[in-house]
């Protein structure tokens, strides 16, 4: 089926459905090639910049970033699908994964988050003076996801917990 989909798009690149289709075909065999993977990435991109109120495409390809380790880029794409409306918990439990891996990144990266502002408190004029710590403003963000999530689900155990180990870390 790969071939013939690959052909039927060669032939007219305006065929969205086989675009698709093959989009989806290579997710299926991606097991184990993170090139098949970026692929059908690539190609749910392309169609999500003519069709950007595709919702469900904008969900896929964040699950895919979130698969390859490009967090930023999944949040993104989940921030998109909840700004055209989508407010489900399950995409609400996806973009605040997303948060969560981009802030455990940072700190393997360069340290905890005291460390991080200890540095500018010592050095005000650095980068990130300008635009205000990124790790602060993710904790942010993954805490009004859990305080989302838990409005819908009071009785979540992990939620609480990682509300108080959130807050914990911004010492409140």
């Amino acid at each position: 089926a790969e071939e013939h989909l690959r052909r039927a798009v060669q032939l007219d690149p305006s065929l969205d459905d086989a675009r698709l289709h093959l989009a989806t075909l290579l997710e299926a065999r991606a097991a184990g090639s993170a090139d098949t993977l970026r692929e059908a990435a690539e190609i749910y991109h392309q169609h999500l910049e003519k069709h950007p109120e595709r919702r469900d495409l904008r969900i896929r390809l964040g699950e895919i970033y979130l698969t390859q380790k490009q967090f930023a880029a999944a949040a993104e794409q989940f921030e998109a699908a909840r700004a055209s409306g989508d407010t489900s918990l399950p995409l609400a439990k996806e973009l605040l994964q997303a948060y969560m891996n981009i802030l455990d990144a940072g700190r393997k990266e360069g340290g905890g988050t005291r460390e991080k502002l200890q540095t500018r408190l010592n050095n005000p004029d650095g980068p990130k003076a300008e635009g205000g710590n990124d790790a602060e403003k993710n904790t942010d963000k993954a805490i009004a996801m859990v305080r989302e999530i838990l409005i819908r689900e009071t009785g979540n155990v992990e939620m609480h917990l990682l509300y108080g180990r959130l807050q914990m870390e911004r010492k409140q």
